[in-house]
Formats: structure tokens, sequence, C-alpha cells
């Protein structure tokens, strides 16, 4: 077990590890290792403690407390059933075989609730075996129908997870895979319902409803989406017993839904809705994080950009915001970066270096593209607000190497149309009814193509459409002022 405590008099080299690593001391195995033992990674004895500690950490998942908050019903029962197997397993082998027949039998009373069929399939198995060595035939027999059905219904179950993992693949796969789906997904559900039906099934009926909105989604339905999402609260969440007894996390419901309005672009709704659900997400939590950041775009599309402040802020002044992955922290950055522009309170301006967010060095890797862009877009409105002609072109310069050699344009249409605004611009010198007139088209563009359902790799922070608001503002704002910046700069 590990001592969390850790009193100083205790010189365990794995403890010694853990505590580092806890307390963020250490980030990597040769700093590691070097703290510990004066050596480097490859030592026997560092291996040794890691390996200790790996162990240690392993053993304590025997004791998470599932009763605390953040874990569903449908995990606490999964849980306890697993338990109570293992338990009944060791029972058997030592030879004490009523309190094993307690143990099994308890396990289908609690695996029952939640459909958890192959616990309860191997359970009845069990029983199978001990009523067999006792020559108890009618509980033998009482068994052997309930194992029959069982078995059938474990088939059910895996018949439909095999459909719906079909299609999952193909749509995690490729954007074309993806599009070779939809043709078979709607049969695919129908299958999985129809089973559902037969053994009056929640747990299969959810794979069905999991399918539908991987497919209202891909389709672009997000009205239906939201109609599913309201069902399945309904449906599961707001049961008289208050229980969860399927695989389905709130949280995850609420996140499709507030997606679903984002794309509807009916942000209003969505900032409500989310108002109404936040005391579902522990706060610290990953998901919660995730929330905040969905709650933080709804505001800025709705250019509430005081509350866009607020959830900067509770984000970041919280304890847990060191704990999250890097690219996590790099977003709450770019998103300081955008509200600084239209909202540049002392607040949020604390702790800010607006000086080297626009000019370090953009170093993310290809599947954080959107991140790319999204600086490199907030750097174009700076620098054309403030007039800086120089850093604009080189800013430029940037994006569209960055298009040509980065962007899928069919995967990424929506960043290739306003990076093609954006050279109206320049290409126009900076005359702004010469530029109203040419962007009308490359606007229908945007308007008719949605925006992407994956805010946080795409990273469209601010809609392209109302960054092209505010740069025609800026053009059309003072024209006497902008043609003196833009036609008398003083070169570097």
């Amino acid at each position: 077990m590990l001592n969390q405590n850790f009193r100083k008099s205790e010189v365990s080299k794995d403890n010694l590890l853990y505590v580092s690593i806890l307390n963020l001391d250490i980030k990597t195995d040769e700093e590691a290792a070097n703290k510990i033992f004066q050596t480097d990674p490859n030592n026997r004895n560092y291996r040794n403690a890691k390996s200790k500690l790996k162990e240690k950490l392993l053993n304590n998942l025997y004791f998470l407390d599932y009763e605390k908050k953040g874990y569903t019903n449908y995990e606490r029962y999964e849980y306890e059933s697993m338990n109570i197997l293992h338990q009944a397993r060791i029972l058997m082998n030592e030879g004490a075989t009523d309190m094993a027949t307690k143990k099994l039998l308890q396990l289908l009373k609690v695996a029952k609730i939640c459909e958890l069929v192959d616990l309860v399939v191997q359970g009845l198995v069990w029983l199978k075996s001990i009523y067999a060595h006792q020559g108890k035939l009618s509980l033998y027999n009482e068994v052997e129908i309930a194992l029959g059905y069982y078995k059938s219904f474990q088939d059910a179950i895996m018949e439909s997870e095999n459909l719906y993992y079909n299609e999952l693949v193909l749509i995690n796969k490729s954007f074309s895979a993806q599009i070779r789906a939809l043709g078979q997904i709607p049969s695919s559900i129908t299958k999985i319902k129809e089973l559902s039906n037969k053994f009056n099934s929640s747990r299969i009926e959810l794979l069905a409803f999991k399918l539908e909105l991987l497919y209202f989604r891909i389709t672009n339905d997000f009205k239906k989406l939201i109609d599913l999402c309201t069902e399945l609260e309904e449906g599961f969440f707001e049961r008289k017993d208050g229980e969860i007894r399927v695989d389905l996390s709130r949280r995850d419901v609420y996140l499709t839904k507030i997606d679903a309005y984002f794309n509807l672009k009916e942000f209003e709704k969505g900032l409500e809705f989310a108002d109404s659900r936040k005391e579902y997400f522990t706060e610290g939590s990953v998901s919660w994080f995730k929330f905040l950041e969905k709650r933080f775009l709804l505001a800025m599309y709705s250019r509430k950009f005081d509350l866009a402040a607020t959830h900067i802020r509770n984000a970041r002044t919280h304890k847990s915001f060191r704990d999250l992955e890097e690219n996590f922290a790099d977003r709450w950055n770019i998103y300081r970066g955008f509200l600084v522009y239209f909202n540049d309170d002392k607040l949020v301006r604390w702790g800010f270096n607006l000086n080297h967010f626009l000019s370090y060095k953009i170093n993310y890797d290809k599947e954080y593209s959107g991140y790319s862009i999204a600086v490199l877009a907030s750097r174009f409105m700076y620098f054309l607000r403030e007039g800086e002609l120089k850093k604009l072109n080189k800013t430029l310069n940037k994006i569209n190497k960055f298009n040509s050699s980065h962007l899928d344009k069919r995967s990424n249409y929506r960043n290739s149309v306003f990076i093609r605004l954006l050279n109206l611009i320049p290409e126009n010198d900076f005359n702004y009814s010469a530029i109203k007139n040419k962007c009308e088209n490359y606007l229908e563009k945007l308007e008719s193509t949605n925006i992407p359902q994956d805010n946080f790799s795409d990273l469209e922070v601010y809609p392209f459409e109302l960054i092209w608001e505010e740069l025609l503002r800026i053009l059309n704002s003072d024209k006497q002022y902008v043609h003196f910046k833009f036609y008398h700069v003083v070169e570097a």
C-alpha cells in the first residue's frame, strides 16, 4: 500500500518517487533518476523502485471509493459485482463452498440490475458446479434454465455490440470510411432495436441510442440530436427510483446536447441549458474543464465577453488547472488571447503576456492544426487594429504557408475559406469598399458550412464570420486613421 501521509522518517525510494511525482517536482525519468538515485534512468535501482511503485499503484485500484461523487450508479454496480465475483472464486478455491454460494447469489441479485450478463453467466456456471457437486438437483435445474436464458441474452448483446462496433470503427477510421458507413447505419440501428425488444433490454437499447447519436452528428441533424438527448435524459436520468442502470454518463449526454445547440447557432439556448446542468460536473474534474470550455465558447459566440471572462478565471484559478494536459492549458491561453482583444479588463489581462502571445513561435503537432490557425487569426486582428502592416503581412504569409502544407480542404473547409477572406485585405490595398464587394461569396460559403463539431482540435474560438465582421469594422471605422496607418508605415 502507498503511504499517502509520508512521514519524514520514512526513506522508501518508491515512496519518495511517488511524492515527487505527486508534487510535480519531477516530470521525466531523467529528472526522477537523478533526484532519487543521482543516476540515469537505466540504473537498476531506479528501475526497481519504479516497478515497485507501479505495483503499489495497481494494488490501490482495489481500494477506489466508488461511492464518492462522480461515479454513476452503473459503475458502482459493475465494480461491486466484479468484486463479489472475485471473492466468490477465492472462496471456492479455498473450499469455503457455503460462503461462496452466498456470494454468488448476491452477485446475481446485483449484476442483474444493470444487465451485467457476462458476470451473471459466470456466476451461474459456478453455482451449477457447486450444486452438481452437492447433488442438489432442483437447484441445479433452476440454474440450468436460468443459464440457458442468460446465454441467449449474452449472444444478443454480443450481436448488438458487433453491429455497433463495426459501424464505430468505420466512423472513426477516416472521412471516406465514415461516408461508406452512413448507408448501413440505419439498418444496424433497426436490428439492435429488435434485439432490445426481444429481451426488454435497456443495455441493448442504449447501443441503438448511441449509434443514432453518431448518425445524427455525422449527418448534421442537430435538431434530432437534441431530441434524442432529451429522450435519453427522460428515459434514464429522470427515473422515479433515481437509478442510472446502464453504462451512460449524464455528462456525455449533456456535452453532446450543448454541442448540438452550438452547431445550430442557438448559443443563448446552449448557455441556458449548460447553466441548468452545471451541478452534475464535479469541480476540478477533466469533464468539468471540458464543460467550462464549452460554456466559455458559447459566451464568446454570444458576445458575452464578461461571462467568458468569468469562465476563464474559474478555470485558471482552480488548483487542478496545473494538472491538465499540455494541450488543454494551451487552449486556455489561446482563449485568453481572443478574450483580451474584446475585453481588455485588468482581471483578464492579469498574468497574461500579450507581447509573448503575439510573437512566440507556433509549434503545434499536425493534429492540433486548429490551434495554429486560431493563434494566427487572433494575431491578424491585433495587427490590423494597431496598423502593424509588416507584422500583419508576416502573419498572413505564415497562414498561407500553413494552409498549403497542413490543411485538408475537405475536412478544414471553413479554415480554407476564412484564409481566402484574409487574403482579400492586402490584395485590395485595405480598401474597405473593394473588400466588402468581393467577400460576399466567401461569406455565403462560411454561413452554409457548419462550425466544426470538435471545437477542441479545430478551435474556432470566435466564429470566422464574426472575426471577419470585426476586420471590416476596423477597415471602415476611421478612414483617415486607417489610411495613415497603412500608407505611412515606418519599416523596422
